[in-house]
């Protein structure tokens, strides 16, 4: 399960996300890895950090992988966005793999986007329509994110 932390939150608003998620491990990228320490520091987790940008030989480092014996399935959660709270507070709102393919699909089919077009938002990617419209539509017709 992946959630999206915004990195224009404070450390505590993180946290609380961290927790109401039970995230097991902290994927960042470079650029945030000193924030991140600090935070599982000072915030008394106990969780493994995953460089995302590590790379060996010039390959992204393949030392995490899944349990073999837990296969994927199609009604896993993958994805945890927490909502705004315009209307009440925030909340996490879970996807899985079919509910994130349809959506794709569908956007695809309705924007129908070619190859040159390009896609812009200046919403945060944490928030659940920048995600599925600027990246996971990106991915699914070639572009570059």
């Amino acid at each position: 399960v992946s959630v999206f932390l915004d990195p224009g939150k404070t450390d505590t608003e993180l946290a609380e996300w961290m927790r109401e998620a039970e995230v097991t491990h902290l994927a960042v990228t470079n650029d945030l890895l000193g924030r991140a320490r600090d935070l599982i520091k000072s915030e008394r987790f106990s969780l493994p950090i995953v460089e995302i940008e590590k790379k060996q030989g010039g390959e992204y480092d393949k030392s995490f992988t899944p349990q073999p014996d837990k296969a994927p399935a199609d009604t896993d959660v993958i994805l945890l966005l927490r909502t705004p709270g315009y209307t009440d507070k925030p909340k996490l709102v879970a996807y899985n793999h079919n509910q994130l393919q349809q959506a794709a699909v569908l956007l695809k089919r309705s924007y129908k986007l070619n190859p040159t077009d390009r896609i812009l938002t200046t919403m945060s990617w944490n928030h659940p329509f920048a995600w599925i419209h600027g990246v996971l539509l990106g991915i699914l017709n070639g572009h570059t994110v």
